[in-house]
């Protein structure tokens, strides 16, 4: 939808508001057909309460069903069932309606409403047609229930509507999806379902059909099933797509190199006429194992090495280099006497270096030096093209080094754009190379040699690739500025990492330079002058700039001047200057924008000064100033500790058919916290608020959710939220959640049990922590050897209260938290301990051999559990010698209660009147 039809529906919506304009019936439907393109849901909402008010005529249940398929489109399913319940109770809903509400419930799999919804087409005897059935059996999909979809496909057939290929493809999703079926069982009830559409419904079946019946095909039957599609002359039998789908499936099986290249033959015997064009979008994006790409490879090869198809050749590169195959690259690289482009030597050349194999690098470069250039003038600048896109592809992916050695080895002369894309790789680069900044000023060098003069985009390049080293970058630009005329957003560029940086006296020197190279800050420079001041914490010098840049008459104000201005209060904490900026702008003439009002809010919340924020609201509609999620997340941040503010904000905001999202809520949630105005129930309540409305929650509102549980006192409910948490799909636990969730376990495991005699039979399994912090799929997440340190502790409580040791477990633990090469040195002490209270001192003697063998040096911890074994062995030389040296070693952090726990600690202590720390 282009910009100004965007601009036309805000416009009418706005004058609607205002009761400044009236609608007729027609604008009104032709406004609500482009809701998603023009409008979204919740406009098509308010518009259709503003037509209600207007009162020139009644909405209409076309209208009505507009506004549904808006909230469908926009994924509220609750919203979806709430209007449709309305509309229902009114009689105002048809067969439209229901449809509707039943894809909604098709995308979410709410199948127990998409029954409800079927029943009542029933009763109220509502035409049901394919789609209705379609959207219904999609429902039965993400739970797999392939009964209830069986039972809608019976009763669609028995009604006489017939299936389209689009039911088909919803019925065999439901039982890929299906859990109690077997894979036999699955593939069974899929292929009758897939005859019975061709062969007795005469369905041509999608692409999409195909493709679900080889999810579930064995690789023995792939073949029959390809051969069969043919047979029967259906449209897909020849489709590209399906025979890589069905190479991979055969590939990922096992063992089945020969069912692959099967496939491949079958897919060039069944065309009547093959070449290289027909076999090339077959390979592209074929991911398969080395062993099956390099005869797949093979294959192409032997079959097409003379058609000169510089496409398929750099194709079949890019298999065997996905495959990282290095040496079958260069050996086909050597056999394509034809048909090499520069993309041929950019995808060698990238693999080689990714996998540092030097010499394939050398011959690489080699082949690509000694490319013959074509002679013509024209042909000659296209290879140069070619050139560089290839290293445009490289610095894109991030292969800065490989473009490098790609650029040094070009047979062609380089040009302007070829140094320019060279330094944009650098630019883009997150961490610098080794040498970086000489790098850059040795290519900036031989650019100058070569009497090319670098474009303001090169520069600009060339200074984003030493913002790595801002401290330098000041005393680059003034030699840059002598050696170039510098254009002004070159100067912007450094005055951006200056910015970030909050170095705020380079960027008021580098003002100075941009004036004495006749090039004038204009707004956007003395703006960001301020903003580096705001994040360099410089108040004084801020205000200084603004007064002699404004007040002295050197630029006319401006807002964004001002805005700038507001940044610089709201970080460093000046409020008061904050509101007399924001009174100021308006007095001499300028209007705030979003930003002003944006940063204002900052400033206010900052300062506490919720009221005077909640008042912003409003100035911003006196404004006409469009209000959106962002400034009422902003508003929300300054209610920690008032929940009830809060939630009257939410509320605020929904009635300005602001759709929340999931910050709000979590902001919501992070009120409640230090409150004791709400309990555990009141979050719960948010938190289900916020999936009804088809969000996911993060993993920050569990935690949350945990802390207030713990803040309450009751650790099983923490354990209880932890639980769901892991249940909701895409949420990883950090390691925050996961300390909070390990607290929970410690403090419900300091609660004694009441009789003696259950302690055995209460003995909580650390197991189930364990395995969580086990799990490979968080491994990412939960790598951190304070979590690990965390849950040994668990170990210390239970033995000392619930006289529970589970040493064992523990030491699994230690093997596996060594093998993921985390600190173990603490984690040590603890199983040595537990290893000593069940007088096994030869183990804690092996623990503390390996700590040494390791070089890692013992904690005091680790050195009196040695030595607490070494007297249980009756070891008394060793242990002397040991003592000795926990003496020399941590003479003043040995505590009488670490002496008191060995015996000869026990001795010192007698023998010598010296106060110790307890």
């Amino acid at each position: 939808m282009k910009r100004s039809a965007k601009a036309s529906a805000r416009l009418l919506q706005e004058q609607l508001r205002a009761r400044s304009a009236r609608v007729s019936q027609e604008e009104f439907s032709g406004l609500l057909a482009e809701t998603g393109r023009a409008i979204n849901s919740s406009a098509a909402e308010e518009l259709l309460q503003l037509v209600k008010k207007q009162g020139d005529f009644q909405p209409t249940i076309f209208h009505k069903n507009a506004v549904l398929h808006a909230l469908t489109r926009d994924g509220r399913h609750a919203n979806v069932l709430s209007t449709l319940r309305k509309m229902d109770r009114k009689r105002e809903s048809d067969a439209v309606s229901y449809n509707i509400a039943l894809a909604s419930c098709g995308w979410q799999g709410d199948l127990t409403n998409a029954q409800h919804f079927i029943n009542r087409m029933y009763f109220r005897k509502l035409t049901r047609c394919n789609v209705t059935y379609t959207h219904a059996i999609q429902a039965c999909v993400r739970s797999g229930n392939h009964l209830q979809a069986k039972v809608f496909w019976d009763a669609m057939i028995e009604e006489g509507v017939t299936p389209t290929a689009n039911t088909v493809n919803a019925m065999l999703s439901v039982y890929l999806n299906a859990q109690p079926l077997t894979d036999r069982e699955k593939y069974r009830s899929m292929t009758q379902i897939f005859d019975y559409a061709i062969e007795v419904r005469r369905i041509q079946p999608l692409r999409e059909t195909a493709l679900l019946i080889l999810r579930v095909i064995f690789p023995d039957k792939i073949v029959p099933f390809l051969q069969s599609l043919q047979d029967r002359h259906l449209d897909v039998a020849l489709d590209w797509e399906i025979y890589k789908a069905a190479m991979m499936h055969a590939n990922q099986s096992g063992k089945h190199h020969k069912i692959v290249l099967d496939i491949l033959q079958l897919y060039m015997e069944l065309r009547p006429t093959i070449d290289s064009t027909h076999v090339q979008p077959l390979l592209v994006k074929l991911f398969l194992s080395p062993r099956s790409t390099k005869e797949v490879v093979d294959v192409v090869w032997r079959r097409f090495c003379n058609s000169n198809d510089v496409l398929l050749f750099d194709t079949l590169l890019d298999q065997l280099a996905k495959a990282h195959l290095l040496q079958d690259v260069v050996e086909l690289l050597n056999k394509m006497q034809r048909g090499l482009s520069p993309r041929s030597y950019r995808i060698a050349l990238t693999l080689a270096v990714s996998m540092k194999d030097t010499a394939a690098e050398q011959r690489i470069l080699e082949l690509f030096s000694k490319r013959k250039v074509p002679k013509l003038n024209q042909n000659r600048r296209a290879f140069r093209f070619h050139c560089n896109v290839a290293l445009d592809y490289m610095v894109n992916c991030g292969h800065v080094k490989a473009a490098h050695l790609y650029f040094d080895h070009m047979p062609v002369v380089h040009d302007q754009l070829a140094y320019g894309l060279l330094f944009r790789g650098y630019a883009q680069l997150d961490r610098p190379v080794a040498s970086q900044r000489a790098i850059v000023l040795e290519l900036l060098e031989r650019m100058r040699s070569a009497d090319l003069e670098p474009k303001t985009g090169t520069l600009c390049s060339v200074v984003k690739s030493l913002r790595h080293q801002p401290k330098l970058l000041m005393g680059f630009m003034r030699n840059l500025a002598n050696m170039y005329p510098l254009d002004l957003d070159v100067y912007q560029c450094a005055m951006e990492v200056f910015r970030k940086e909050g170095m705020w006296r380079e960027a008021i020197e580098l003002c100075e330079l941009m004036n004495s190279m006749g090039v004038a800050p204009n707004e956007k420079t003395n703006a960001k002058v301020l903003m580096a001041c705001a994040n360099g914490g410089e108040f004084k010098t801020a205000m200084e700039f603004i007064e002699h840049h404004v007040h002295d008459g050197l630029q006319q104000p401006n807002i964004r001047i001002f805005n700038a201005a507001i940044q610089v209060c709201a970080k460093t904490g000046h409020n008061d200057m904050a509101e007399t900026l924001f009174e100021g702008l308006k007095a001499v003439g300028l209007s705030p924008t979003k930003k002003t009002f944006a940063w204002y809010m900052n400033a206010l919340v900052n300062g506490g000064q919720l009221d005077k924020a909640r008042q912003l609201i409003n100035e911003m509609k006196e404004h006409n100033i469009p209000l959106d999620i962002a400034m009422y997340n902003r508003l929300l941040n300054g209610c920690m500790g008032t929940p009830s503010i809060a939630f009257e904000v939410l509320e605020e905001l929904k009635d300005q058919h602001i759709t929340p999202e999931v910050r709000t809520y979590n902001q919501v949630l992070g009120s409640m916290i230090s409150s004791r105005e709400v309990g555990l129930e009141a979050m719960e309540s948010v938190l289900d608020e916020l999936q009804q409305q088809n969000l996911t929650p993060t993993v920050g509102a569990f935690s949350m959710m945990m802390a207030k549980c713990l803040q309450m006192g009751k650790p099983q409910s923490a354990m209880k939220v932890w639980e769901r948490m892991i249940h909701v799909e895409g949420i990883w636990p950090d390691t925050y959640c996961f300390s909070l969730y390990v607290q929970a376990w410690r403090r419900s495991l300091r609660r004694r049990p009441t009789e003696k005699h259950d302690v055995d039979d209460d003995a909580p399994s650390l197991q189930v922590v364990v395995e969580y912090l086990m799990d490979p799929k968080w491994k990412a997440q939960l790598q951190d050897e304070r979590l690990y340190l965390e849950v040994f502790k668990l170990f210390v409580v239970l033995l000392e209260r619930r006289n529970i040791n589970l040493a064992d477990d523990a030491h699994d633990l230690l093997v596996q938290m060594d093998a993921n090469a985390l600190d173990i040195v603490d984690a040590t002490a603890v199983v040595m301990r537990l290893f000593n209270q069940e007088n096994r001192p030869d183990e804690v003697a092996a623990l503390y051999h390996r700590l040494q063998e390791r070089r890692l040096k013992p904690s005091l911890s680790c050195y009196m559990e040695y030595l607490i074994a070494l007297e249980a062995a009756e070891r008394w030389i060793d242990s002397t010698n040991v003592f000795l040296e926990i003496r020399r070693t941590f003479g003043s952090a040995l505590t009488v209660d670490k002496l008191s726990r060995t015996y000869m600690g026990r001795q010192y202590l007698r023998s010598n009147s010296i106060n110790f720390k307890k």
